[in-house]
């Protein structure tokens, strides 16, 4: 996603994958998911889990869209449903791995590093 903030403003995304004005933490509502970039061009960036289901991959029409060529142009999504957060990678070249385990679905926990190409996030889930 193109964000033009710097240092680590949380990134929104509507429905529709447009991106919405940072906010400052202090805003978060506490029970929203999150994922943060732990490398990349984004490092650092938060992108809140607004939607029931969110593509993520390079292609502009991702909800999730992660500037890295490594990762496909629809590579997984994010599923969540009944306080569980799921992700199921859409066949992508390289696979998506969480906690270093290639997978082809897996539920999610706090704290569980996920890898899509060379790109490494962490999801927070926060206690409801």
């Amino acid at each position: 996603m193109k964000d033009d903030n710097d240092g680590d403003a949380t990134l929104l995304l509507d429905n529709a994958g447009k991106s919405i004005p940072s906010i400052s933490d202090s805003c978060l509502d506490e029970t929203t998911p999150f994922l943060v970039l732990l490398n990349g061009f984004e490092k650092g960036k938060k992108i809140l889990v607004l939607t029931a289901q969110s593509t993520l991959g390079r292609s502009p029409q991702c909800i999730i869209q992660i500037r890295d060529n490594r990762v496909s142009s629809n590579h997984a999504e994010l599923l969540c449903e009944c306080n569980k957060i799921t992700i199921r990678d859409l066949g992508s070249k390289n696979g998506t791995f969480v906690n270093n385990r290639r997978c082809e679905k897996a539920d999610l926990t706090d704290g569980d590093r996920i890898l899509v190409g060379s790109t490494e996030l962490v999801i927070t889930i926060p206690k409801k």
